[in-house]
């Protein structure tokens, strides 16, 4: 029973299998100015991919009812992330 959930889940593409931080890079096409700045970044990948999988591992426990995944905004911290979306205020009258 349990193999069969699990063979669901993952035709369903709910299972996370981690994303690499050249993965990472390669799809998004991210480019660094120096190499303390991909550090940097890279640190803030890794914390964000850790978030990602425990919300996920939560998601298969039935814990929670989402599940989460990389995207291009994964090298951000959640302040920068925050001025970049809540930056838009639309046509004023």
């Amino acid at each position: 029973m349990k193999v069969a959930i699990l063979l669901l889940l993952c035709s369903l593409g709910l299972v996370f299998a981690g994303m690499s931080w050249q993965e990472f890079k390669d799809k998004y096409n991210k480019q660094y100015e120096t190499v303390e700045e991909e550090t940097y970044r890279k640190k803030i990948f890794e914390e964000n991919l850790q978030y990602i999988e425990d919300v996920n591992r939560k998601y298969e426990k039935g814990e929670v009812s989402y599940n989460l995944n990389m995207n291009k905004f994964g090298d951000l911290t959640a302040e920068e992330l925050k001025s970049i979306m809540n930056g838009y205020r639309g046509k004023t009258k």
